[in-house]
């Protein structure tokens, strides 16, 4: 059973577990501790709060429902409900072109061609975000059941990508 804290920073070194950048210190920061096999033992993995609620919806909508404080609770749990109706929706993760033909779509099952836009696909096991895959960026609607949301999402874990980078992708996710 895991349990929510939330918490000021103290420092800069804690990751977050959802985009995998550092919390900096003074930032708030959500914690959720719960036994962690690989180390069998209760381990704390903190979020910054938006990244909580695209990756680890039950999580902030659990911390909120218990009385949890955020800033701008209304808009994470709003973020949060739509990857609770579409689960397939927290799965998704960093966007980049392919750089070789090789990987296949999990939605199409089709390849996805060299240079294309392609989106990866983690699954939250243990604490830990683990690798799953790669789609298509024009089968998001078909793996996720929706594409709302689906480009705020991928503006927040590709903080590297150009405004001409994301209005290609945006063309490829929404058809």
């Amino acid at each position: 059973m895991a349990t929510y804290a939330t918490e000021i920073a103290s420092s800069g070194r804690s990751k977050c577990r959802g985009c995998e950048r550092s919390i900096a210190k003074g930032d708030v920061r959500l914690g959720e501790t719960m036994m962690n096999p690989r180390v069998d033992r209760e381990t704390t993995f903190w979020y910054h709060p938006l990244c909580a609620a695209y990756k680890r919806p039950p999580a902030i909508l659990e911390f909120l429902e218990q009385g949890g404080e955020l800033e701008d609770a209304d808009r994470l749990r709003q973020i949060a409900e739509v990857s609770e109706a579409h689960p397939r929706m927290a799965r998704l993760h960093v966007a980049h072109v392919a750089p070789s033909g090789r990987a296949t779509c999990r939605a199409c099952r089709e390849t996805i061609a060299k240079d294309d836009w392609r989106i990866s696909v983690v699954f939250f096991e243990d604490g830990y975000l683990n690798p799953a895959g790669y789609i298509h960026a024009g089968c998001v609607e078909a793996y996720a059941e929706t594409t709302e949301s689906a480009m705020d999402r991928v503006k927040l874990f590709n903080p590297e990508l150009t405004q001409a980078e994301l209005e290609m992708l945006a063309e490829s996710v929404e058809g």
